[in-house]
């Protein structure tokens, strides 16, 4: 076995990627290696949408989640059953289709994805549609 003081360096953890997936430091962990949170995050596409009023109008929410993230769940409006829904997978692409007028229930709706990284560290992200005129 190695010795307390190797554990605690980055060197004894050979082909571990300290850049983007793990961290160590002195002053947490016990020194010992852990999850690098750094590299989470939920990226949403676009951040607003205008949809026009008009029935079959029709728009796509795309999230990309990097990272090391559990219990995904999608949050914001409750129309359609949208809000509380598993994501699955918790990483990669996932998309949303929006049709006016069947997930529209006011002139401006939240739709998001919500995780939980591996350490409690809440990430989330979301897109705002908006309903316009004619």
């Amino acid at each position: 076995g190695k010795m307390t003081v190797e554990m605690k360096e980055a060197s004894t953890y050979e082909g571990w990627d300290f850049a983007k997936v793990w961290k160590i430091s002195p002053s947490v962990n016990g020194g010992y290696p852990g999850i690098n949170i750094l590299g989470l995050s939920i990226s949403t596409s676009p951040s607003e949408i205008n949809l026009n009023q008009v029935k079959g109008a029709t728009s796509t929410i795309v999230w990309k989640i990097t990272g090391l993230m559990e219990n995904c769940k999608t949050i914001g409006t409750t129309y359609g059953g949208w809000t509380g829904l598993t994501v699955n997978p918790s990483y990669g692409t996932y998309s949303k289709d929006i049709f006016y007028p069947d997930y529209i229930t006011s002139t401006s709706d939240i739709y998001g994805i919500e995780c939980v990284a591996k350490d409690g560290t809440i990430v989330m992200s979301s897109t705002t549609v908006n309903v316009v005129g004619r």
